[in-house]
């Protein structure tokens, strides 16, 4: 509860963070009867030189990007309970 209230309550302006994808992978998964396909990238840290941040469940534009190559838009907010979440994630224009 206290990671939704983290987002809800967070009345403050997102941060813009333009990232380079390191490597994606996508995955079938099953759930209940059926088969859903998730998506996750690494992309380079805006938090850390030199680690990587991983995303998930974002299908973004997948069969275009090119690892180590494209860029994404990543908008982070840092939560009321000082907890920083991920509030947007968009392919970066060229």
């Amino acid at each position: 509860m206290e990671i939704v209230l983290n987002a809800w309550l967070d009345t403050s302006s997102p941060t813009t963070h333009t990232v380079r994808v390191v490597s994606k992978l996508k995955y079938r998964d099953e759930i209940g009867r059926g088969m859903r396909t998730k998506y996750m990238y690494d992309v380079q840290s805006w938090q850390r030189e030199g680690e990587t941040e991983t995303l998930t469940g974002y299908s973004l534009d997948y069969d275009v990007i090119v690892p180590g190559q494209t860029r994404v838009v990543v908008l982070t907010k840092p939560g009321r309970f000082g907890l920083e979440w991920i509030a947007d994630v968009s392919m970066a224009r060229p």
